[in-house]
């Protein structure tokens, strides 16, 4: 846990918010324990799991990273991790095609949300612990300060980093340039980053096609996204009638890409309020992948199955 990190000062920075109306970072959607359970409930939906969880290729970019850096000693940091079942089952994968006796890795999980971090250490460890040559580690802290964590990028011999966000994490952020700028600016040439997305349904510059071809704006959403975004109104405000729905939000930093939002409005007779709690981005891969070598990370390699 790095010295500057107060998870309590967060809580009530987060009760304060709540007070008014306007936009919440996402990190203070997963603080409290029963809103990291919520999450959990909403990720671990047997449709959700089904469509996207368990259809990633974790094996085929698994292969791929050996492929370009053979036996050599490696750290794989997963980015907010979450409940880590995605990320323990990549880095199971990575340990299925490294020699035993040649096994050197450090798998770092790096959460804000105590809880979240727990419970996916717990099944990082439950899985690798017996396994030769691997190291799990719990680090608690906002990934959007990286480089203070001195110990992941200090190594007397040279190791090679992968850095993963996996389950749309990449997706989430406000500004993904200032993100791989600022908090991956550590990183050295030869690092790996492996990200998955979420496609644009229709060009970012036609919002009516937007909103009659994507899902997310053509149903009700999931009463687990409710539950979970809901939540924090219920058990720190007054306000007990909220309403979540999902709203196009135009253009987002990456060309090519569109912004969906989840509002949360409050309700209390004449008086609302609303809140943006959660986004998610869809793009178009060609221009992310031009986006993101303009800014010093090329594509080695790629998957879109969906």
């Amino acid at each position: 846990v790095p010295p500057h990190f107060d998870g309590i000062a967060m809580l009530e920075d987060l009760k304060r918010r709540l007070l008014y109306g306007g936009g919440i970072e996402q990190t203070y959607c997963y603080l409290d324990h029963q809103s990291a359970a919520d999450w959990c409930e909403h990720a671990g939906d047997a449709r959700y799991v089904a469509t996207y969880r368990a259809a990633m290729p974790l094996e085929d970019m698994a292969a791929k990273i050996v492929e370009l850096e053979g036996n050599r000693p490696m750290d794989l940091i997963a980015l907010g991790p979450g409940d880590g079942l995605v990320e323990t089952r990549m880095a199971e994968a990575l340990i299925d095609r490294l020699p035993e006796d040649q096994r050197d890795m450090r798998f770092y999980l790096l959460d804000i949300s105590l809880p979240l971090l727990s419970k996916s250490h717990r099944i990082a460890k439950d899985k690798l612990d017996s396994m030769r040559g691997v190291v799990v580690m719990a680090m608690q802290g906002n990934f959007h300060f990286l480089p203070y964590f001195e110990q992941l990028f200090y190594s007397p011999a040279r190791r090679r980093r992968i850095f993963t966000m996996l389950g749309f994490t990449f997706g989430n952020l406000d500004n993904e340039e200032w993100f791989v700028r600022e908090s991956l600016r550590a990183a050295t040439i030869g690092d790996l980053l492996l990200v998955d997305f979420l496609v644009s349904l229709a060009p970012s510059s036609d919002p009516a096609k937007i909103r009659a071809c994507d899902p997310a704006l053509t149903t009700q959403p999931r009463e687990t996204l409710v539950r979970w975004l809901s939540g924090p109104f219920r058990r720190y405000t007054d306000y007990r009638e909220t309403t979540v729905r999902w709203e196009l939000a135009g253009t987002s930093v990456v060309p090519g890409s569109y912004q969906l939002e989840t509002v949360v409005t409050l309700n209390a007779g004449l008086e609302k309020r609303r809140y943006t709690m959660w986004r998610v981005k869809r793009y178009d891969p060609a221009m992310l992948r031009e986006f993101m070598s303009g800014l010093g990370w090329d594509c080695v390699s790629r998957s879109e199955e969906r």
